[in-house]
């Protein structure tokens, strides 16, 4: 990951959400300017604490809060004390906790892909009824 500078960060951060998933939103991660998603997720759900939206500050990254809500994963806010972009992030998103996080994230997936693959076998059935 390259080193982030503030005038690149000023300069790219606008709508550059992580979770806008995008060319755009990439390149400021890669910069170090923003965690990636998965750290984000790995900060809410490994250790309680929620990212600030980088053009709000004072509010919590609304693109998180979707993800995690539609992914079913813990997503109030329970400290008011956001992380920004001018925290350090990084005791929030180690690589021992994001792995964890990652693999629960792919069991809710398959769990979720079994569940829709279900629910269409039965609308299927329905149908030829």
């Amino acid at each position: 990951m390259a080193a982030c500078d503030k005038e690149t960060c000023t300069q790219c951060a606008a709508n550059g959400c992580p979770f806008a998933f995008t060319d755009k939103s990439e390149m400021i991660q890669n910069y170090g300017c923003l965690p990636t998603p998965m750290e984000i997720i790995t900060m809410r759900v490994a250790h309680g604490k929620t990212w600030a939206c980088h053009s709000n500050p004072d509010k919590p990254c609304l693109g998180a809060i979707e993800y995690l809500q539609r992914h079913r994963f813990p997503h109030a806010v329970i400290d008011p004390e956001l992380i920004t972009e001018a925290d350090d992030w990084t005791p929030y998103s180690d690589a021992q906790s994001v792995e964890r996080v990652r693999l629960s994230v792919s069991r809710r997936s398959m769990q979720n892909a079994r569940k829709q693959l279900a629910q269409n076998e039965q609308d299927n059935e329905r149908e030829i009824d």
